[in-house]
Order: structure tokens, then sequence, then C-alpha cells
């Protein structure tokens, strides 16, 4: 008798199941486009029901293949806002795994022929101190847990075969684009008081990005992810990075020279070429 994972999809009126078979078989459609790399197909295309909690089903067999040559580096939070959430068909942001191969420090030089579909946004991260394996209730509890706060780049891989019918559930599926990250200078959680925060993106010069905001703003996606990725089943260890999703633009990923000022909380520069 095969084994059915508990996801129901709602078709018509009608409950179906999400079968193991089927969840495999995306699987290895991802796969195959990574190993090959080619564009990453959309699993909502060949397979029309596929649903929120199928698709993150998909995304933790997916990343448990990528693990056997790689370790987990964290996680990270993507579409935080309503209106990124609705474009892409969501009713809350989106979540992946950070893979420690993909983390960069320093004035990293990022290599554009390693992509096929290169962006960039400018993010905070938080260090965690101590593991987490339970839900948070609230940032106050978060807080004592997370070691310290760092200007970040999440360079994202966008290379999906149709862009235009790209939904919340396809980039899920393939671990929410998660390629590659740079972190800047930590600081002591607690040490600086870092509001209002100013991010400014330039590149070769010139400004392209701007966002200004409240640092609760960063606590209260971080929450909301550690919770997200502890209820499917992943434990949050002392070293791990919390990416905490963009602030301004998703942007192209150009040739060219940057650097990201985020005032008291330092610079990250970095190159691609």
């Amino acid at each position: 008798m095969r084994t059915r994972y508990a996801v129901a999809v709602t078709l018509g009126g009608m409950m179906v199941a999400a079968s193991a078979p089927r969840i495999s078989e995306m699987t290895e459609l991802l796969w195959k486009a990574r190993t090959e790399k080619r564009l990453t197909p959309l699993l909502s295309k060949a397979y029309p029901s596929l649903d929120l909690e199928t698709a993150y089903r998909v995304q933790k067999v997916f990343v448990s293949r990528i693990l056997a040559n790689d370790r987990v580096g964290g996680f990270k939070a993507g579409l935080n806002s309503p209106a990124s959430q609705k474009r892409f068909g969501l009713r809350a942001p989106m979540a992946g795994v950070l893979l420690a191969s993909g983390r960069n420090e320093g004035t990293p030089v990022v290599d554009r022929s390693k992509f096929r579909r290169l962006a960039l946004e400018t993010e905070v991260a938080f260090e965690v101190g101590r593991p987490i394996a339970q839900p948070v209730r609230i940032v106050a509890a978060l807080r004592e847990r997370i070691r310290a706060v760092m200007p970040a780049i999440e360079l994202p891989e966008l290379g999906f075969a149709d862009m235009k019918r790209l939904k919340g559930v396809d980039v899920i599926s393939a671990n929410a684009a998660v390629a590659s990250f740079i972190v800047g200078v930590s600081h002591k959680s607690g040490s600086v008081n870092f509001d209002p925060l100013t991010v400014a993106l330039s590149w070769d010069g010139r400004e392209i990005n701007r966002w200004e905001g409240a640092m609760e703003s960063r606590w209260k996606s971080a929450l909301w992810l550690v919770n997200a990725m502890v209820a499917r089943g992943w434990r949050i260890e002392s070293g791990h990075i919390l990416m905490t999703g963009a602030l301004g633009k998703l942007l192209p990923g150009k040739p060219g020279k940057y650097v990201a000022d985020y005032g008291k909380l330092g610079r990250v520069s970095f190159e691609i070429r």
C-alpha cells in the first residue's frame, strides 16, 4: 500500500490527497533542472492542484537531497508585503532554507555565470545564539535567542522557466529561490539602537534603492520565519542566519560595483561580474 501525505487540495469542492509519489515526481523535476543547470520548471503548470502545504513538502524533500552535499546555513523569509503576496497568489510570506555553501563575507565578487537569472535584495539578518526547536511566542522571547544583527544582501536565483506565470507555490517548492547571500559585520544584539533604519543601495556610484523603516519590522519577520520553519520540522541551530526579507526593491543582478549603506548598522560592498 502506498503511503500518502495528509495534505488536502480543493478541486471543485472535492478534497484530494497529495500523494507521496506525486511529491517525489515534483521533486525529481526540480532536481533534474538543478543538476542539468536548466531553468526551473513551474510545477503549478504540470500540477494545477499544487497548494501551499504540498509546496512546502516538496521543498523539504528537495532541500534534503541538496543537503547530502551541503549544510543548513540558516533560513530566509520572502514576500513580506501584502502586495507581493497578492502578486504571487499567497496570503502570507514564504520561507526557505539557506545553504552554508551560499554564504559570503567581506567584499566578494559574484560570478553571474553561476546563476541563470541573478537578482539581489538588501536585507537585515540575525544570527542565532541559542537553538530553537519549539515555537517562539513573542519578539521579546526571540531576542533572548539571537546573538547578533548584521546588514545582509540576498542573491536569489530567479531562473524560472516562465516568469509571467510564476506562482508563489512554484517559488516555495524550489526552496524560495535560495542561492547565495552576503553578510556584513555583525553587532551584538541589543548593543546599539538602529532605529530608525535607513538603507541606501548604490550601483557604480548611483543610488538605485532606498528603504526607511523600523527595526521592529525585521524582528517580526524573523519571528514569523522561526515559527514557520519550526512548524515544518526544522531545528534552528546556533550560528544559523535568519534573513528577514527585502528592504525595498528586488533588483536584477547587473555587472558593476555595489555598496549598501545601512547607517549605524554598517555597509556591505560587493561586485558582480
